[in-house]
């Protein structure tokens, strides 16, 4: 059964229901957050590439990649909940993983007030703005590489269309 977020997403998807630039968030969240994980299988093994290889193929500049590591560890290290990320293999999404695509997109809008609530879930009003300065850095370097989440700023390529989505 759908629930809805407060930002309007629903949960409960699976990663068939995504558009490319979604997919290729979720797999470098995953992959990112497997990296962290001792005690899962090593990211070859799980089928999964290493996430900074991924941002490289998708033509991603490093600034950008500096910006989603800023982000997820001040996300991993600073909440006292932090968001569910799940394994990479896991074909349904977590209610965290809809709300970090939907932080995603606002960035891309340039909503700076709607992404700092989706970041209220997790952070504390202290940490807020170094997240949201990596998280905005990422969602720009997205941008650059035409991967442009639905909803995001009009006059961008439409989700699913950018020339960056050559990840196959």
């Amino acid at each position: 059964m759908s629930q809805t977020l407060h930002l309007g997403i629903r949960q409960e998807r699976a990663l068939g229901e995504l558009v490319q630039e979604e997919r290729f968030v979720v797999a470098a969240l995953r992959a990112w957050s497997a990296g962290r994980h001792p005690a899962g299988l090593p990211l070859s093994e799980a089928g999964m590439s290493d996430w900074r290889s991924l941002f490289g193929k998708a033509g991603i500049a490093p600034v950008g990649a500096y910006g989603f590591d800023q982000l997820l560890s001040v996300l991993m290290r600073r909440s006292p909940h932090p968001p569910e990320i799940k394994a990479c293999r896991c074909q349904e999404l977590s209610a965290d993983e809809e709300t970090l695509l939907a932080l995603v997109g606002t960035l891309q809008c340039g909503d700076v007030f709607g992404s700092v609530g989706a970041l209220c879930t997790w952070l504390p009003e202290t940490t807020l703005s170094l997240a949201l300065r990596g998280g905005q850095s990422f969602a720009e370097q997205l941008l650059a590489a035409d991967i442009v989440l639905p909803g995001g700023p009009v006059g961008a390529p439409e989700a699913g269309e950018g020339p960056g989505m050559l990840l196959g």
